[in-house]
């Protein structure tokens, strides 16, 4: 990106009045990384005491038969398939099936207790935490954000249900791109989230279209947030831990 142009976005965003905070972050960082957290102000959540650990299954016989085309190539073993992802920069890969561990490996050092930037992997932690709390009875995919949230009780973006803020189908609009002022980096460097997201624009019917964007995600955590707080203020994170890790203050 040339650098004349990032440099009066962030001026005019500084003259906007978005966040001097997420400007630094952005004039630091330019760009999401893996290792962003060590450059970030975080809060360590350590593991729960009680946890449910998956058993580990490596050897299953639907594995060993499997021969999955990657990038138009077949491993018809595990190191080819191993030496794909470390020239792929691949730090882990984990296989689930049937609630079983049955492929588990780590690349260019790293390991299973390093810490790194999740990314999309969020988005399913967020939905697993919101079935758990659903079936609590805590929420529901058939909830207003307008119930959860009393700054959303009306609009468009109060009447989106939260099933289509699961399946990505709210309607929202969605800006991709590395420039400062578009929507990708500041969900990734916001300091203010519940400011972004307020912010969002409605430019279609929710449940109409899909489109993979990262708001629907970040508004459904704020909603999620909030039901825990009113109804299980210890949060259900730690069940769900066997390792600690670092949140992101945003």
């Amino acid at each position: 990106m040339d650098r004349r142009r990032v440099l009066l976005g962030l001026g005019v965003l500084a003259a906007s009045g978005c966040s001097s905070d997420y400007v630094g972050r952005f004039a630091r960082l330019q760009g999401p990384d893996i290792e962003d957290w060590r450059l970030l102000p975080t809060r360590r959540v350590a593991a729960g005491s009680d946890v449910s650990l998956l058993p580990a299954a490596p050897d299953e016989p639907w594995q060993r038969a499997l021969r999955p085309p990657i990038a138009g190539q077949v491993f018809g073993d595990e190191a080819g398939f191993n030496a794909f992802l470390e020239t792929t920069g691949s730090t882990a890969f984990v296989a689930l099936h049937q609630g079983r561990i049955v492929r588990q490996a780590y690349f260019n050092g790293y390991e299973a207790a390093s810490l790194c930037k999740s990314f999309s992997v969020s988005k399913s932690v967020l939905s697993a935490l919101f079935g758990i709390a659903a079936g609590d009875g805590i929420i529901s995919a058939a909830d207003r954000v307008g119930d959860h949230l009393t700054d959303f009780e009306t609009g468009a973006l109060a009447d989106i249900r939260l099933q289509h803020l699961l399946n990505c189908t709210s309607g929202m609009d969605y800006t991709r791109g590395d420039a400062p002022w578009r929507d990708q980096p500041q969900m990734y460097y916001t300091t203010d989230v519940r400011r972004l997201v307020r912010s969002a624009r409605v430019i279609r019917p929710s449940g109409e279209q899909f489109l993979e964007e990262d708001l629907s995600p970040l508004l459904l955590g704020v909603v999620l947030e909030s039901a825990l707080r009113r109804h299980q203020p210890g949060g259900v994170l730690h069940p769900l831990a066997e390792g600690d890790f670092a949140l992101v203050r945003g």
